[in-house]
């Protein structure tokens, strides 16, 4: 038994999860049920759900169809072929905006981001609230609500905790590559693996993967008009500035800080869940080649940040679905407190 070698040795520990399976299987077994329910009530019923892609698909289709803001862009194909989806949502002016990008879903097992994602899609699209107005006639909002479709597919059909794509590996029999070590910033400077059966394979080179690729083509392409960018992932609880991959600050910290940490303020006043904030390499982790990072350095877009969402490892990637509406509702907070700073409305 593990914990009898442990002991054996002096070692000392913690259970954070009594049953780990169990837990996975309660979840699975809400999941299947939700999904049932889905198919006969209306549109919209999605959202607060951890929903399989092609909820997420039909989800969108539908809501492109009932809301004139919403418009869907494929921005390319994935490993096995699924479609890449950007939604942007805009109120229609014909207008050239500012845009705030939004980022969920790279991680595979991070379900938590791909449901707050869709969340804040939902508020955005559907919202009567005069917040949401102010900020749509202030920008246009970009987002990718599953930016690994594969590897959450993988998820929902064999391995709960997968992380990376579905990538053939040459010469192992290992799968994948992580994609938020995969984007040309440092690549493979710390943080990174070069053997791909490790979670943290940042695969044979930077961009080697479609869907960091066309990923990194959308950012290029709008780069002029965004103004700020927020990557989801979990868990942790911190707000991450750069730089993920040296303690080494960038010239605009302080600005990078003060917006940050509004922003966490503003998410923590809803419910009161603590979150650090602070450079990457410094307050969690050095890690390279990641998204954020990459769209600072190389894409030049000066408010890019990381948000490790819920929680600090009670449940960890099996945040339960009861926790979507409030992670999702404490984040939209924040982001949409950043995103007023960084936009300069009052």
């Amino acid at each position: 038994m593990l914990i009898d070698a442990l002991k054996s040795r002096g070692l000392t520990y913690a259970v954070m999860v009594d049953d780990v399976q169990g837990h996975i299987h309660r979840e699975s077994s809400k999941t299947r049920r939700v999904r049932r329910e889905l198919r006969r009530k209306p549109v919209g019923s999605i959202v607060g759900t951890y929903a399989s892609s092609a909820d997420i698909a039909s989800w969108l289709n539908e809501l492109a169809k009932t809301s004139s803001r919403v418009t869907l862009h494929s921005y390319g194909k994935s490993v096995e072929g699924r479609d890449m989806t950007l939604v942007k949502i805009c109120n229609s002016t014909g207008t050239t905006k500012p845009i705030v990008f939004i980022e969920a879903g790279t991680h595979a097992r991070e379900w938590i981001g791909h449901a707050t994602a869709l969340w804040i899609i939902d508020q955005l699209a559907t919202s009567a609230d005069a917040d949401v107005a102010r900020l749509l006639d202030a920008a246009d909002w970009y987002i990718v609500p599953v930016a690994n479709p594969d590897g959450y597919e993988y998820t929902h059909s064999t391995d709960r905790f997968w992380r990376k794509n579905r990538s053939k590996n040459n010469g192992s029999a290992c799968r994948g590559v992580d994609l938020h070590r995969n984007w040309d910033s440092q690549w493979m400077k710390v943080g990174a693996s070069g053997r791909p059966c490790d979670e943290i394979y940042a695969g044979p080179s930077a961009f080697s993967e479609p869907e960091t690729k066309a990923l990194r083509d959308v950012i290029v392409a709008a780069k002029a008009n965004v103004k700020a960018y927020f990557a989801l992932h979990s868990y942790s609880q911190a707000w991450l500035t750069s730089w993920g991959y040296t303690g080494q600050a960038p010239p605009d910290l302080d600005p990078l800080l003060d917006v940050a940490k509004k922003g966490a303020d503003a998410l923590m006043a809803v419910y009161g869940t603590h979150y650090d904030v602070g450079p990457g390499a410094v307050i969690l982790y050095a890690a390279s080649g990641c998204s954020n990072d990459w769209v600072k350095e190389k894409a030049a877009i000066k408010y890019s940040y990381s948000l490790e969402l819920r929680d600090t490892g009670d449940y960890g990637f099996l945040l339960p679905s009861s926790q979507i509406e409030p992670t999702a509702i404490e984040t939209w907070e924040g982001i949409k407190t950043a995103a007023k700073l960084i936009l300069g409305i009052e």
